[in-house]
């Protein structure tokens, strides 16, 4: 072995496999006991029971406990007593996998990932350990308001969780990297260079981010054997990321065709091909464009690889499945057809629901393609209180052009006919100086609202269609948000249609719909057509989630900036003193 390979820098120092482990099941088994006592106590600390009969009534409604998660809590159990107590991780793999098969959408699903990540790593799998672990942490990030996460965490969110999880995998990649970097340590049984072990420990190098050192390792690996088929999907993923600036297509070029050369031995290593299909997906896209035909077929492909593995590559299966529906929208293929790769999706547990295709899905938050309980949230309470001065302002501003003027043209190639126009008044956190003077009594209504200012995952925007306008079916990026729609001047022949269900706006009343599922707009009218699009936080959603679903790193800051002090946040923006509201509005108390 090389020298310089007998050192990976920068890992953090690495914590105890055996007491993660042994923390984890306690706290999964501890939560288990609670959930299995908790109808009884229920029952019993409820004063307002007032007699048997009620109390009778609660107890039959605890045992319509779902069957299957009564079964996957009980193999979760035992899963954990064979790794944990009985030391056997073929068994627990064995466990683990079957409730991934049979219970693909268990709440509990992240637990099982983690710890099969734990039992594969055990018996030399360490690739497939490292998506276990990523499906792990994936799970856990968008599967919110769970009893057993709140617990694990100590109050203090699941972050804390993900953490966890992510310190397994740095202690599973350097021992890896330890193993093989040691003297003698790539040698196998055999006398000859332990070619799987060295693949494992690329393998986790990489997804914990030691590029460097996994290249290194990479290369020798390809000198070793040059047809080493997952060398050569990693050699090939390696070019693709060094050409994912954007500015080099010829790498790009160069990176794709090593990816499908390298993808003719997928079957060696599946969980990677899997991977590199997304890969090849991104570049397809980028290169041809997100309507073309390689587009599609490369995310069909990935999200089928993905499904295909046993527990399945859930972060590769989403963006599988969400990728191709969105380039078979710019196709304007069927919808049928969409509905029909989305049923597949939510067998697998990847979806909620077949046409809920956002690229950023959150798990566990309710869903419905119009929020028609919204008539008693205050966000909509008190944007139809101002509609009046809202509608006379905005209908000003447009009959003297000055709207027309300082809006514009849809831009993401979403309209098909018509004119579509729109006027931001805030943007991803940020004011829009035009807004302020075109519309400052509209501005100011929205200020108000928390969930609507600190929205930096969407906006608040004016949107006008003319006559004749069509937009195509598409799907917004993240249910993280809720669109509220307020109807400003709405002729008759204009319609949303939102999942299967065709609706119109109502002049001074706010439609809300769930913009993560696929939908259109039509405009057969005769007069123009426009309403005031605000995007809040979903309700679901508190602080810690939030915060999570946000992955830019300046759009964090700024939601951060909000939270801490509305006022200055607005302030610091260039908003006049005069202009901020006296009271602030939120949904939740957090």
């Amino acid at each position: 072995m090389r020298k310089d390979l007998h050192t990976m820098p920068n890992f953090r120092r690495p914590i105890s496999l055996l007491l993660l482990l042994l923390l984890s099941a306690l706290l999964i088994c501890c939560a288990l006991a609670d959930d299995n006592s908790s109808s009884s106590k229920e029952c019993i600390n409820d004063e307002d029971m007032g007699s048997e009969s009620n109390c009778t009534a609660t107890a039959g409604m605890d045992n319509n406990i779902d069957n299957d998660k009564v079964k996957a809590d009980s193999l979760l159990r035992t899963g954990i007593r064979a790794l944990t107590e009985e030391k056997d991780s073929q068994k627990a793999n064995s466990i683990f996998d079957k409730i991934a098969l049979d219970y693909p959408n268990y709440e509990r699903m992240h637990d099982v990932q983690k710890f099969n990540g734990i039992a594969l790593s055990n018996l030399g799998h360490g690739s497939k350990a490292l998506w276990c672990f990523k499906n792990a942490m994936l799970l856990a990030n968008e599967y919110p308001g769970k009893q057993m996460l709140e617990k694990e965490a100590n109050g203090n969110g699941y972050q804390l969780f993900v953490g966890g999880t992510g310190q397994i995998v740095q202690s599973t990649a350097l021992q890896y990297w330890n193993k093989v970097t040691s003297k003698g340590g790539a040698v196998g049984s055999n006398g000859f260079p332990d070619k799987s072990l060295m693949y494992n420990a690329i393998s986790l190098a990489y997804g914990v981010g030691r590029h460097e050192n996994a290249k290194v390792l990479n290369d020798l690996l390809l000198q070793i054997d040059p047809n080493h088929g997952g060398a050569r999907l990693m050699a090939a993923t390696m070019t693709l990321e060094n050409a994912d600036d954007g500015t080099n297509s010829k790498n790009k070029k160069s990176g794709l065709e090593m990816m499908y050369d390298a993808l003719q031995s997928y079957e060696q290593y599946p969980w990677d091909a899997a991977m590199a299909w997304g890969k090849v997906g991104g570049v397809e896209c980028t290169l041809k464009g997100h309507g073309s035909d390689g587009c599609v077929d490369s995310w069909l492909k990935a999200f089928e690889f993905a499904t295909k593995l046993t527990p399945i590559d859930a972060e590769i299966a989403i963006k599988g499945v969400t990728n191709a529906s969105n380039a078979m929208f710019k196709q304007q293929r069927s919808l049928k057809e969409v509905q029909k790769l989305g049923e597949k999706a939510v067998q697998f547990g990847v979806l909620n629901e077949p046409l809920q295709l956002p690229a950023q899905l959150i798990k566990g938050v309710s869903n419905s393609p119009y929020r028609d309980d919204a008539r008693n949230w205050k966000t909509v309470q008190h944007l139809e209180k101002h509609y009046p001065k809202i509608r006379e302002e905005i209908l000003k501003s447009y009959e003297s052009g000055k709207l027309h003027k300082d809006s514009k043209l849809d831009d993401e190639g979403l309209h098909t006919a018509g004119e579509w126009r729109e006027l931001n008044v805030f943007a991803h956190g940020l004011v829009d100086q035009k807004a302020l003077t075109l519309l400052p009594y509209t501005a100011k209504v929205v200020m108000a609202l928390v969930d609507a200012t600190s929205m930096v995952l969407g906006g608040t925007k004016v949107s006008m269609m003319e006559p004749g306008t069509v937009v195509r079916v598409h799907t917004g990026e993240t249910n993280a948000r809720l669109r509220i729609h307020l109807g400003i001047n709405i002729p008759d022949g204009a319609f949303i249609r939102v999942n299967n269900e065709t609706r119109t706006w109502t002049e001074g009343k706010c439609t809300v719909i769930d913009d993560s599922y696929v939908h259109e707009v039509w405009h057969h009218g005769n007069q123009k057509r426009i309403v005031l699009i605000v995007d809040v936080w979903h309700l679901d959603m508190e602080l810690r989630r939030r915060e999570d679903s946000i992955k830019q790193p300046n759009a964090l800051e700024m939601y951060r900036h909000y939270k801490k002090d509305m006022r200055m946040t607005l302030l610091n923006q260039g908003v006049p003193e005069d202009m901020i509201p006296d009271v602030f509005i939120s949904e939740r108390d957090d």
